[in-house]
């Protein structure tokens, strides 16, 4: 009888498992691939079969697509290794094509992006060792083409650029995304050099022959569609098969009506990185599971009209999903009261690579509404549901007006070819298909003015107090001016006429006078509202006296980062004391940096959200800055006995800084310490998910 219910429940262990391995069997799901058209084509039977009015929306777009590459390593002569050899790479998507070589510069940025100005790499190949963040995002800070060290070596005159590959082993990741990515509006330009990711192993090799001299050639021939035209290729970067070039991505939409016109969309990408099992075929079959379910009902008990999307370009940038909301921004989406995004919908916690983190429960929702309704049915069926954090996902590029939420299980091999469907967890993904079911339940009574209230109010405040900013004014109930001593240490009126104060406590009064104004501007204005005059008036210091101490506007705002930065380095050494308790530990930590930004929300404003404004040099302090803060709290923690990751603890206080941030965002007087205990306790379980048990041993 159990059996038998098993097989006819559509989201029990047994089917669900079935759609995966239907899922991964199709191949990798690359756009433009056979194996994307047959899942697609999958999808839409599967809708209609539930009699679900089904439409395929089809976004045509051209791949990034290196044809042939090669990466080359040439030993030095006489090393007793010196027979050119060929690394397992693939090219970084929005790197240029051509042919160089050069010596190669073995760059550390394991713990962020260092400074290049006293490195001599014009000409050369830069070899760059890095770690990951959620399996995904490179410590490099080269996201695109002109972020990070990417774009400062391609400034400083590098001929090319080798980055560590994240997957395990010696694999490369296949990230090929949109040639017109980010707008589909027009095609993206490529960076102005070569640039590869190449295997762990072979990347270990590279640096080990690179103490004895070694040149590194890359080679990357980009095969490109002509205008109006389609093209077809075979192997390649996009795997084994044909892949037509102009990618044809269908979006299958299936809506299935209910009491109202009231719309909750639920909605899975299935492309995929290699096999893509819980990345995303895990996704795809709770997406199948909710469908088939909600469709057996009759009408009646459906209160909402439910739209079930299988889109087709997620790992290509979230493509189609700009084209889905502009299709559908006067139709669908005004009409949403709930948009779901599945994707990787399980994870088990012993599952994390050593140096890597299994990143659990990850709520991308700012409607509080909504927020409750999830916590409350992913707990009842043991889905964690921490770190709670702002829109950092797809579902960002949704209008604001849409209640959206995210509710993510990743493991650290995803993205990598071991994320197969003989490593989903079972049991894990029945209980968060059982978590989902329950809370589409709640939210199918749940009245839809009441989800949008929610959202209006999560976003009016966000939006209005950036449009007060904008207009040059500081919020009402906002601090408008910085706390002396904590920061800052406001100097005394200097005498007027003759004295004998020396020059140099002058030029130190100026200097802190001019930060201090400086600060207070960009936390009320932002970046671009004022400029050198604006800071000499609020300071009362004359422009000539300004130059005497600061190059221009950027430096004295500089200057001020680096004091905010300095002054919460030494604030959080200096207070930690040794704890018995690991997570005793990570609390004090915690607290300590949220004490003092409350302590000064004017400044903790300005460095901690305007500052993002300043584009690179910005974020490569910014990266330095947490990679600091990160390895006082690993060295604090071996106290207790524990020897966390890098990555760990540095995907910890990157969390936590972010959601200190959005609260600094949001609210004109946020209440920080009321963020301790909640992220006391999720920044716990990302460093280590027993360190709430550990006692110190000492060291």
């Amino acid at each position: 009888m159990n059996t038998n219910k098993q097989e006819h429940d559509p989201l029990s262990e047994q089917s669900l498992m079935a759609d995966v391995h239907t899922i991964t069997g199709f191949g990798w799901r690359r756009n433009g691939s056979p194996a994307a058209l047959r899942t697609a084509s999958f999808f839409r039977e599967q809708f209609e079969r539930k009699g679900l009015a089904t439409t395929v929306e089809s976004w045509p777009f051209n791949l990034y697509y290196p044809q042939e590459w090669s990466l080359t390593g040439h030993p030095a002569l006489g090393t007793g290794d010196d027979v050119p050899w060929q690394a397992n790479s693939i090219p970084i998507w929005y790197s240029a094509p051509g042919a160089v070589r050069g010596k190669a510069v073995y760059i550390d940025a394991r713990t962020g992006s260092p400074d290049l100005a006293n490195i001599d790499i014009t000409g050369k190949v830069l070899l760059v060792d890095v770690s990951y963040i959620g399996n995904f995002s490179s410590t490099d800070g080269s996201p695109v083409r002109d972020h990070g060290l990417y774009a400062a070596a391609v400034k400083r005159g590098a001929a090319g650029y080798v980055r560590r590959a994240g997957a395990p082993g010696n694999a490369v990741m296949l990230m090929h995304f949109a040639q017109n990515f980010p707008t589909h509006k027009g095609a993206a330009q490529l960076g102005a050099i070569p640039a590869f990711t190449v295997g762990q192993t072979d990347f270990d090799r590279l640096a080990e022959t690179a103490k004895a001299g070694l040149e590194i050639e890359l080679s990357n021939v980009l095969t490109d569609v002509p205008k109006g035209e389609e093209l077809v290729v075979t192997g390649g970067s996009l795997g084994p098969g044909e892949h037509r070039l102009r990618a044809i991505v269908d979006d299958v939409v299936g809506v299935l009506p209910g009491l109202t016109d009231e719309i909750i969309i639920v909605a899975a990408h299935y492309d995929s990185t290699f096999d893509g099992a819980v990345d995303n075929a895990t996704g795809n079959a709770v997406l199948l599971g909710l469908m088939r379910h909600y469709a057996a009902l009759p009408v009646g008990k459906r209160a909402k009209t439910m739209v079930f999307l299988a889109s087709g370009a997620h790992d290509t940038g979230d493509f189609d999903l700009y084209h889905f909301v502009e299709k559908h921004e006067e139709d669908l989406l005004p009409r949403t009261v709930a948009f779901n995004w599945l994707d990787h919908m399980a994870a088990g916690i012993d599952q994390a690579a050593p140096g890597n983190t299994v990143a659990h429960g990850v709520i991308a929702a700012e409607n509080e509404l909504l927020r409750s309704h999830i916590t409350e049915h992913m707990a009842a069926f043991g889905v964690p549901v921490e770190p709670v954090l702002g829109p950092a996902s797809t579902i960002s590029h949704l209008p604001p007006y849409v209640p959206s939420y995210n509710v993510t299980l990743a493991p650290s091999w995803y993205h990598s070819p071991e994320d197969t469907a003989e490593k989903v967890p079972r049991q894990a993904l029945a209980a968060m298909a059982a978590a989902q079911r329950s809370l589409l339940d709640t939210l199918m009574s749940t009245k839809g003015s009441d989800l949008r209230a929610a959202n209006q109010s999560a976003t009016a405040i966000a939006a209005a107090t950036r449009k007060t900013r904008a207009a040059g004014g500081t919020p009402a109930g906002v601090p408008s001016k910085v706390t002396d001593g904590v920061f800052f240490s406001v100097p005394p009126e200097l005498p007027h006429g003759r004295h004998r104060i020396a020059r140099d406590l002058i030029e130190n009064a100026h200097r802190e006078r001019l930060m201090i104004a400086a600060t207070e501007l960009l936390a009320s204005k932002g970046y671009r509202d004022f400029g050198i005059r604006e800071i000499c008036k609020d300071a009362s210091v004359s422009q000539t006296a300004f130059y005497v101490c600061y190059e221009d506007k950027d430096a004295c705002i500089f200057a001020a980062y680096q004091r905010f930065i300095d002054v919460l380095t030494d604030q959080l050494t200096a207070s930690a004391e040794p704890q018995d308790r690991a997570i005793d530990t990570i609390a004090a930590f915690v607290e300590n940096y949220v004490d003092a930004l409350q302590r000064d929300l004017v400044t903790a404003r300005a460095f901690q959200v305007e500052m993002e404004t300043l584009g690179y040099p910005a974020r490569s302090i910014r990266r330095r800055a947490l990679a600091g803060l990160a390895h006082t709290l690993a060295y604090q923690l071996a106290h207790n006995g524990i020897d966390v990751s890098k990555a760990a603890t540095l995907s910890a206080v990157y969390a936590m800084r972010q959601t200190v941030s959005d609260a600094l965002d949001e609210q004109t007087h946020p209440d920080l310490l009321a963020l301790v205990p909640e992220t006391t306790g999720w920044v716990t379980r990302m460093i280590h998910p027993d360190a709430s048990s550990i006692v110190g041993t000492g060291c």
